[in-house]
């Protein structure tokens, strides 16, 4: 954020979203959000995270998975025909161990069942060690893993979740896709040893085999930072990451790796040679193949695409208006980018963005059709000091596109929908109070979509995760 701003008063910003919602063309259909649901309170003496993720099934069913700050375990919630159940365990850390879980993530397969993976460690022992001739007590090193579980329909337990990455100190930014046969593939950042190089694994399940073993890729030529995974329909796949460009630089790389399906991975393939400030890189795979992916770079947004068999084509700037120069002194800067990709090849990207002049902020949404030219929205609102990132979705046939996000000023969760064919979007629908700076986790499918944000009483540290969904 520029120093010295001073952010407008909630009523400001909700008298421009009044102006600015009777523009707006509310696509043609039945569906609605539904009443929010709590889906699980807890205490937390701190400002919480959203750290939910959701999978659609595509009859709008979804489950919804997280770690929960408090006592580290993985909570589960499922929804059938538009109701919430309350929370319940999947994963139980060890509190006497100190155990933590991380980036809990969530597929569902065409038959139902449901795939999670998430990252746990515990921390190493006190023991004793020898240096220079002396013995003094020192920590030894983390136990650090991947783990899997599954969820088959109408079951009431996941099975006890396994092993899925070999031993290390770090694992993190577990991943998880699938295809729309249900075979998967996962992927996670993984450190074996103190001093060991980081470096990118992955594992894959056809539907109803095993596990492969863990592998390594090849391609960074640093150590990779901000992966990111996708799995098209038909089992074409993509990993993205960043990595300095060279030692000692602030430049960095952003490098990639394409499996068509049924085939080996390729050769990494520089996407992109001198970014900088690169803090969030997504990539998403259609139907057909194709690749696309977004990143901040310098306070600005980028987008690349590759056309399946090809290369990656030069990276595009993502402007909220044509000229508009972007950067870290202005006049206009951008952050915190989502990107989706459905199978039928529609994009969308949503970024927060601030204007240095006016002081004012809002969210960008740009929705680049297959089949048609590309159209744009903004929502103006209230950050309030903080930096709260949009979340989208796509979802097929019919193409919908959700775009959500919280407003700091008042201290609420939104989400718009838009209609593709038509290029329009709905007034933003409320779902009502929401913790200050966070998120609204997003997913779609088939015409549905299913959202889980965080309310609660920042006097108290009390807590909720909450739910609604769209169909």
């Amino acid at each position: 954020m520029k120093a010295g701003f001073k952010a407008p008063g909630a009523r400001w910003f909700t008298a421009l979203a009044l102006i600015a919602a009777a523009s707006y063309v509310i696509p043609a259909s039945a569906a609605t959000w539904s009443a929010p649901k709590t889906l699980r309170s807890y205490t937390l003496p701190a400002l919480p995270t959203n750290t939910a993720a959701i999978a659609t099934a595509g009859n709008g069913d979804a489950i919804a998975v997280w770690t929960d700050e408090a006592n580290g375990s993985v909570q589960y919630a499922q929804q059938s025909a538009g109701v919430w159940s309350a929370s319940k365990l999947l994963y139980r850390a060890s509190m006497a161990k100190a155990e933590t879980t991380s980036n809990a993530r969530v597929v569902i397969g065409p038959d139902g069942t449901a795939t999670a993976v998430f990252g746990s460690t515990t921390p190493g022992k006190m023991q004793y060690c020898y240096s220079g001739g002396r013995v003094y007590r020192c920590k030894g090193p983390d136990t650090s893993y991947a783990k899997v579980a599954t969820l088959a329909p109408g079951a009431t337990a996941w099975t006890v979740p396994t092993n899925l990455s070999p031993l290390g100190i770090i694992v993190s930014d577990t991943q998880i896709g699938a295809d729309a046969n249900g075979d998967l593939m996962v992927l996670w950042r993984y450190v074996a040893t103190a001093g060991a190089v980081p470096v990118l694994q992955w594992s894959e399940r056809p539907l109803g085999g095993p596990w492969a073993a863990p592998a390594t890729l090849a391609g960074p030529l640093n150590p990779p930072t901000l992966p990111s995974l996708a799995v098209g329909a038909h089992g074409d796949a993509a990993v993205v990451w960043a990595e300095k460009a060279a030692s000692g630089t602030a430049r960095y790389a952003i490098r990639s790796v394409i499996r068509p399906a049924g085939t080996a991975w390729g050769a990494a393939e520089l996407l992109h040679g001198q970014a900088s400030q690169v803090y969030t890189l997504m990539v998403g795979v259609d139907g057909s193949g194709a690749a696309a992916a977004s990143w901040d770079d310098g306070y600005a947004m980028k987008l690349a695409r590759r056309a399946p068999g090809s290369a990656w084509g030069a990276a595009s700037l993502l402007a909220s208006a044509p000229g508009r120069a972007y950067g870290m002194m202005g006049p206009y800067s951008a952050y915190l980018p989502d990107l989706a990709v459905n199978a039928a090849g529609d994009i969308m990207v949503a970024w927060l963005e601030s204007e240095a002049f006016m002081g004012t902020w809002s969210i960008e949404a740009e929705v680049l059709p297959a089949a048609q030219p590309a159209f744009h929205n903004s929502w103006p609102m209230d950050t309030t000091g903080g930096l709260p990132a949009p979340r989208v979705a796509l979802s097929d046939t019919p193409a919908l596109a959700f775009c959500a996000w919280v407003d700091n000023g008042m201290n609420t969760a939104f989400a718009a929908t838009a209609a593709i064919a038509n290029a329009s979007w709905s007034a933003p629908h409320s779902f009502g109070p929401a913790v200050w700076d966070t998120t609204v986790s997003l997913s779609a499918g088939n015409g549905r979509a299913n959202a889980v944000w965080l309310n609660g009483n920042v006097v108290r540290f009390s807590w909720q995760f909450r739910a609604s969904s769209y169909r």
